[in-house]
């Protein structure tokens, strides 16, 4: 992304119209393109290679496009969010995209299909952290409270003030439970985005969500968590424990099909975890460049 330049998350050719007076709206050579993941980055591919008049099949392996992210439909403050996904998913379903979900891309499959441009969007996982007791039946990760918050207990710890954690905390609190939420740096989480950061401190304070900064969680019991600050262990009780303590990309499955078509690009998270922006933004410039020539 170029300095200074002000993109829109939703819209990847805002930003860029000085780049676009200069595209071919059609490619000049077709091709058939496989985008393998219907998330954020997958969808945007999926419908800017259609614009340009490529032959696009998407797969996605679960029933509904969207992606992980879908996990927060039901969160109040992020209903604009799957406003977003929905229309996108409309989007494609009135497109000429052929759309496959429930479907796995394996290699096998890939080569099958013979591609000339395969657009890897596999997304992350959440990852596990290696807490004693991590698998006790009062441990979730963030994507399962999501979805079931009913799940939750009525007193509930966070690991870890990242985004993910830190709204989970809010919504879990708007839904009547008390939860406080333990860091192990000395600060939020904002993967750059202040701004985001200084409007969660607002509602983290409206809400009275207490967060224990510098503190390290060792171990993990049914009753709660034993937890560590400035060389002092105590003992939180609570009824569930949720972990929120990022993403690993999905890379080793997207570079499994590298070798599956000519041509071969991966986007959005399973580079690394990223923004909605940056994976719409990514997804379109490669769109662009297919078939140019």
């Amino acid at each position: 992304m170029k300095y200074g330049v002000k993109y829109c998350a939703v819209n990847p050719e805002s930003g860029r119209e000085h780049e676009a007076k200069y595209e071919l709206r059609l490619a000049k050579t077709r091709k058939k393109v496989l985008v393998v993941g219907g998330g954020i980055g997958g969808m945007q591919a999926a419908l800017s290679c259609s614009e340009r008049g490529h032959q696009v099949m998407l797969c996605e392996k679960n029933d509904v496009l969207g992606g992980a992210i879908r996990c927060e439909k039901d969160v109040p403050f992020k209903k604009k969010l799957a406003m977003y996904l929905d229309s996108q998913a409309r989007a494609i379903a009135k497109s000429s995209i052929d759309l496959h979900l429930n479907t796995e891309v394996t290699p096998e499959i890939a080569s099958i299909l013979k591609p000339d441009v395969i657009i890897a969007a596999l997304g992350s996982r959440p990852v596990k952290p290696d807490i004693p007791g991590i698998d006790e039946p009062n441990v979730l990760g963030a994507e399962e409270a999501y979805l079931y918050p009913q799940k939750v207990g009525k007193k509930a710890v966070i690991i870890g003030a990242g985004f993910v954690g830190l709204e989970l905390a809010i919504y879990l609190t708007m839904l009547g439970k008390v939860v406080s939420v333990v860091e192990l740096t000395d600060k939020i989480s904002d993967g750059g985005n202040i701004l985001h950061a200084r409007s969660l401190e607002v509602e983290l304070k409206k809400h009275q969500i207490d967060i224990k900064f510098n503190s390290k969680v060792k171990e993990i019991s049914p009753q709660g968590i034993l937890w560590e600050a400035e060389n002092k262990e105590e003992f939180l009780e609570v009824n569930s424990v949720i972990y929120a303590v990022g993403q690993k990309p999905l890379q080793d499955e997207a570079l499994a099909l590298r070798f599956c078509a000519p041509e071969f690009h991966l986007i959005g998270d399973c580079i690394t975890p990223q923004n909605i922006t940056a994976a719409t933004g990514t997804a379109h410039d490669i769109a662009l460049s297919l078939g140019r020539f």
